[in-house]
């Protein structure tokens, strides 16, 4: 009967996709200081931008950096729930565009090994498709592995100088970086009837990875949500799923830690 009751409480605590209770997350980051550090606007993937652009009026750059401080603000809001944090992009301490940039000119970016996928990811049709031709120049990043199937894989990044991230953490005065590496938007285009339709589904992608203030890499993974191709509307888009997107790579960082 003991032993029952242990098997119970385990999968209270941890759900079917492994998601943790808010108890469990709080315990594990109450003491961390997270410095969050936004995507590089080179590695943001959207091949259903000319959807969007159209129908919110603007251009591709300001779809990119909407994505990009919405990231950012959810992240945040989430993180700030369990524990202290801060975003280099609206540091009061320093110039965020002079450290960003330095931080991304010393990162260099490869395909690696995801954390905590659940079952459900694997049934995107356009997840066996290759995910980009993109280059980036070595001043901003190099993706140094090129994939034609990425389904179980992450962009993961590492630094030129080892003992970066540990002089960054004294003077941010943090203990751990959480690095969004890749925004990436792709439709599944397996169904030639949903694609002419224009129903068939999206998938948003967000690539993190933790390190801690000695520049060892902890963990990392992605997290998505995905959405019908009939929706345009990018805040509705943005309310609608990251507040989940930020929960859950809250919650894979705690899984690991």
């Amino acid at each position: 009967m003991k032993n029952l009751i242990i098997i119970f409480l385990f999968f209270k605590v941890i759900t079917t996709f492994g998601q943790l209770d808010t108890a469990l997350i709080s315990k594990k980051l109450k003491d961390l200081d997270i410095l969050l550090v936004p995507y590089n606007t080179e590695l943001y993937i959207n091949y259903e931008e000319v959807y969007l652009t159209k129908a919110n009026n603007i251009n591709s750059d300001k779809v990119n950096q909407t994505f990009r401080v919405s990231v950012d603000e959810y992240l945040l809001a989430e993180l700030n729930k369990y524990c202290k944090s801060e975003s280099m992009m609206n540091t009061h301490t320093y110039n965020p565009d002079d450290e960003l940039f330095i931080l991304y000119s010393k990162s260099s970016y490869f395909y690696d090994k995801a954390h905590n996928i659940d079952k459900n990811y694997l049934l995107f049709g356009s997840e066996k498709s290759k995910l980009s031709d993109k280059n980036t120049n070595s001043q901003k990043g190099e993706l140094v592995d090129k994939i034609s199937n990425n389904r179980n894989r992450f962009l993961n990044v590492k630094f030129s100088d080892r003992t970066f991230l540990s002089n960054l953490s004294k003077q941010f005065k943090t203990n751990y970086f959480l690095i969004i590496t890749q925004f990436e938007l792709k439709g599944d285009y397996s169904n030639p009837y949903a694609v002419g339709s224009m129903t068939y589904k999206r998938r948003m992608k967000i690539h993190f990875a933790l390190f801690n203030k000695n520049g060892k890499y902890i963990t990392g993974s992605f997290s998505y949500a995905d959405f019908s191709a009939e929706q345009n509307n990018i805040e509705e888009i943005i309310h609608a799923s990251f507040p989940n997107i930020a929960s859950d790579i809250v919650n894979k960082i705690a899984l690991d830690l």
